[in-house]
């Protein structure tokens, strides 16, 4: 017979009863009662700012952003229930109602849906709903804005903490979305007087950040150790370079031979758009064969999640973080610094970076060597050859003085 919970309130209780009172919902209102008995506050001297403090630390520790969201979301139900009877002195804060996009902005989105991707038209949706509400805010019309007015705007962009990158992809948005607007006379103002090229923050240039040759080690021989199927994934992501995206998308028949039965694998369509063949070697072609005996017959892809794909991706994170928690990893260990270790391997080896380029499906040089670092033996070996050829040219060549021949110096005369 289980044990009754006797710390669970009477408020919770008649709460359970309810049919929208699932599993999560009941342990995210046990925790709730649990810290307000820690705390000492009484239900009916709950506030916003109690919930809040709860929200961000609601064991010993804080927890993450995304963490958060998840438990508001359980604990909502709750609240609500709560505003229903009459037992909170507030209005528990509700999902807010997205204001609509403007005509303007709509007619621009549309002319963007036949080019671009469904992802990118909702970006844009989703920043220009913003800047308009900014709009409204400060009392503005879209035909009156002016230099000033961007000014007032970029500083309050830059007042919502965004990062760099983020910054900088909304204002590239506003400026297409202003000349576009200029184009239809919709607005009087040049868009290249309103947002100027030194209005775009500069963007960090962060190094690559690759697994060290220990760690790498290591981890490559835990990851081909046992017969798991996550543990041979995240292995072949290491081999070959993948994205997540692109590894969680492979087809059961993504290996492919050429007339001199080379083994390549095909990556689909991914990030940029674009497919590609990447060589294997006899250990990567054995492992991906083993995860193609693996997978069923009809299946559509080769990684079969349990619940969804994004469920998969999740095991996956968490699989590579259980394996290398007690290695000297020099950061998090996430799935991406794979892929850097792929080209970092390959660019230390003597790899053309154009090679390069072509295996991780870059559309240019700058974004490989984002992903590459040269090693410090690299960077001291390709030093001590410049050095040797520099003296090699420099050196003066010895030539031959031949002794003077008399009785040809006495014609000569």
């Amino acid at each position: 017979m289980p044990r009754k919970n006797t710390h669970t309130s009477k408020t919770a209780i008649a709460f359970f009863e309810s049919p929208s009172c699932d599993k999560r919902r009941k342990r995210a209102v046990r925790s709730f009662h649990a810290w307000l008995r820690r705390k000492r506050i009484p239900l009916a001297k709950l506030s916003c700012e109690h919930i809040e403090a709860y929200l961000r630390r609601p064991v010993r520790r804080e927890i993450k952003k995304s963490s958060r969201k998840r438990l508001y979301s359980d604990l909502k139900p709750y609240l609500q229930w709560l505003n229903a009877e009459k037992r909170l002195s507030f209005t528990p804060k509700g999902k807010r109602t997205p204001l609509p996009v403007p005509r303007p902005a709509m007619d621009f989105i549309d002319t963007l849906r036949p080019v671009k991707k469904r992802a990118t038209c909702l970006e844009y949706s989703c920043r220009l709903r913003a800047f308009h509400r900014w709009l409204s805010s400060e009392n503005l019309s879209l035909c009156d804005i002016d230099r000033n007015h961007i000014e007032r705007w970029l500083q309050h962009l830059s007042s919502r903490g965004l990062s760099v990158t983020t910054r900088r992809h909304t204002i590239f948005n506003l400026k297409v979305y202003l000349e576009w607007l200029f184009e239809k006379e919709f607005i009087d103002a040049d868009p290249r007087e309103l947002l100027r090229s030194t209005d775009m923050p500069k963007k960090p240039q962060y190094l690559p950040r690759p697994f060290p040759p220990e760690a790498d080690k290591e981890l490559q021989k835990r990851l081909a150790a046992g017969d798991d199927i996550h543990r041979k994934a995240l292995l072949l992501m290491r081999k070959t370079g993948l994205r997540i995206g692109e590894l969680l998308r492979l087809t059961p028949n993504c290996l492919e031979k050429d007339h001199l039965d080379n083994a390549f694998l095909k990556v689909p369509l991914g990030k940029l758009d674009n497919e590609r063949l990447v060589p294997l070697d006899e250990d990567t072609r054995i492992l991906l064969e083993s995860l193609q005996r693996q997978c069923p017959k009809d299946a559509e892809f080769l990684l079969l999640p349990d619940r969804s794909r994004s469920s998969l991706q999740t095991t996956l994170y968490k699989t590579l973080k259980n394996i290398a928690k007690d290695l000297d990893t020099h950061g998090p260990a996430v799935s991406h610094r794979l892929r850097h270790t792929y080209a970092t391997e390959l660019i230390n080896a003597g790899m053309n970076p154009i090679g390069i380029m072509r295996l991780l499906g870059h559309n240019c040089i700058q974004m490989t060597m984002r992903y590459a670092a040269l090693t410090q033996i690299t960077v001291a070996r390709d030093y001590h050859a410049a050095l040797a050829k520099i003296e090699s040219r420099y050196q003066p060549s010895l030539q031959t003085v031949k002794e003077p021949d008399p009785e040809r110096m006495l014609l000569d005369t």
